[in-house]
C-alpha cells in the first residue's frame, strides 16, 4: 500500500515537474520573441529618425541682422551705408547649405512711417556671400521702397488705431520683404559660409532687419517634409521588416550549423575497418594499420600473424640476394 502511494506521489511530482517545464519554456520562448521586437523596433525607428534629421535640412532659418554704420564727425546722422557682417555657421556647423537642395533668401526690414522715410524714395540693398576664405562668391543688389499711403489714409488710420497706438500696444510702422534669391544653390565645392548685408541710404530710419533662409523641398524630400506621418509609418515598416528579415535568416542559418555539427558528432561508427582497406597501396611504405572494434584475442592474433608474413617476407629477400 505505501509503495503504491510512493508510486502515486512520484507520477504526480513527475507530471508537475513536466508542466512547469512547459510552461517555462512557453514563457521564456514568449519573452525572446517580445524582446526581439522591441529592440528591430527601436532600431527601426532610430535608423529612419537619423536619415531624416540627415537628409532633411532645417525648413527655414532667420538670423537677426545687427547693422552698424560710421557716425559723422559732429556726432550727427550717417556718414557711411548701414552695414552688417553676418556669419551663417552654427556651432558644430561645416555647411550652411546642404547639397543639391535650393534656398530662398529673403531680406525682412522694419522701419517707421517717419517724414524721412516717407521722402526717401527708392534705395538699393545688396547682399554677399562669402566662403571660408572670406572672398566673395555671389553678389547681388535689389531695389526697395516703401508702400505709398496719402495723407487722408494715414490720418483714417491714425484716428482708428488711436487707443492703441496711445498705450503702445501698436506703433505706426511697414515691413518691406527684399528677396535676393529665389532659387539659390549652394556650390558644394565652394560652400558661402556668412553674409555682407549694406542698406545704400544714409537717410533712413531703421527700427531692425532680419535675413530669412527658406529651403524649397522637391522630390522625396517634399514628401518627407509635407507627409511626415505617412513617411515615418512606410520608413520605419520598411526598416523594421528588413531587420526582422536579416534576424530571421542569420538565425536560421547559425541553428542549422549548430543542427548539422552536433549530428556529426553524434554519428556512431556502424563497423571496423576491413583488412583490405588497412593494407597499404601497392609502392607506399610500410604503414601500420589502424584496428577499430576488434577483441584483445583477436587483435593479438592478427598481429602475431602480420609479423609472420613480416618474417618471411625478410627471409625471401635476403635468400634472393
Amino acid at each position: 500500500m505505501l509503495g503504491l502511494v510512493h508510486s502515486f506521489s512520484d507520477r504526480i511530482k513527475t507530471g508537475i515537474h513536466r508542466q512547469y517545464d512547459y510552461v517555462k519554456h512557453k514563457v521564456t520562448s514568449i519573452v525572446y520573441i517580445i524582446t526581439v521586437f522591441i529592440v528591430i523596433l527601436w532600431l527601426s525607428v532610430f535608423m529612419y529618425g537619423t536619415f531624416y534629421y540627415t537628409y532633411v535640412p532645417s525648413f527655414s532659418r532667420v538670423e537677426h541682422v545687427h547693422l552698424e554704420f560710421s557716425v559723422c564727425d559732429d556726432g550727427v546722422g550717417m556718414c557711411s551705408f548701414p552695414t552688417a557682417n553676418l556669419s551663417l555657421l552654427k556651432e558644430g556647423e561645416d555647411e550652411v547649405f546642404a547639397r543639391g537642395q535650393i534656398y530662398s533668401i529673403i531680406l525682412g526690414i522694419e522701419l517707421p512711417e517717419s517724414p524721412q522715410n516717407q521722402n526717401l524714395g527708392n534705395f538699393m540693398v545688396k547682399l554677399d556671400l562669402y566662403n571660408h576664405a572670406g572672398k566673395t562668391i555671389t553678389s547681388v543688389s535689389r531695389l526697395a521702397i516703401l508702400h505709398f499711403r496719402s495723407m487722408l489714409l494715414r490720418i483714417m488710420d491714425t484716428f482708428t488705431f488711436s487707443p492703441f497706438l496711445l498705450f503702445g500696444w501698436m506703433e505706426q510702422r511697414q515691413s518691406l520683404s527684399v528677396e535676393f534669391f529665389s532659387k539659390y544653390q549652394d556650390d558644394s565645392y565652394n560652400p558661402a559660409i556668412g553674409a555682407v548685408i549694406q542698406v545704400m541710404s544714409r537717410k533712413i530710419d531703421l527700427y531692425s532687419t532680419k535675413l530669412f533662409i527658406q529651403a524649397h523641398f522637391t522630390g522625396y524630400r517634399y514628401i518627407l517634409f509635407h507627409w511626415p506621418v505617412f513617411s515615418a509609418v512606410f520608413g520605419i515598416s520598411f526598416n523594421f521588416v528588413a531587420l526582422l528579415f536579416i534576424f530571421t535568416l542569420s538565425w536560421y542559418q547559425f541553428g542549422r550549423n549548430d543542427v548539422s555539427k552536433s549530428e556529426f558528432d553524434m554519428e556512431p561508427v556502424d563497423k571496423p575497418w576491413a583488412r583490405s582497406e588497412l593494407e597499404p597501396e601497392s609502392g607506399s611504405g610500410s604503414v601500420t594499420p589502424q584496428l577499430v572494434g576488434l577483441q584483445d584475442d583477436e587483435e593479438t592474433e592478427l598481429l602475431s600473424t602480420n609479423r609472420a608474413e613480416d618474417s618471411i617476407l625478410e627471409c625471401h629477400t635476403a635468400l634472393q640476394q
